[in-house]
């Protein structure tokens, strides 16, 4: 999943819901919560944590040659 499914996911889970109650029951702050929303912030570990996601960074090759 990357970063902008991610969001998309939280704001589903978030649904009509006020964005102040989801992030008190997560534990962060709905500044916070709205900055990671606008893409302002990355989803740290404990926002990650509390929704049951964990971030791995990952790197691939894109075919650059070696000479």
């Amino acid at each position: 999943m990357i970063l902008d499914e991610f969001v998309e996911h939280l704001r589903r889970d978030i649904g009509d819901q006020p964005k102040a109650e989801y992030a008190r029951r997560l534990g962060v702050s709905a500044v916070y919560l709205g900055d990671v929303l606008a893409g302002r912030r990355l989803p740290g570990k404990k926002l990650l944590d509390a929704v049951g996601y964990k971030k791995i960074i990952e790197y691939v090759e894109v075919g650059h040659d070696h000479h």
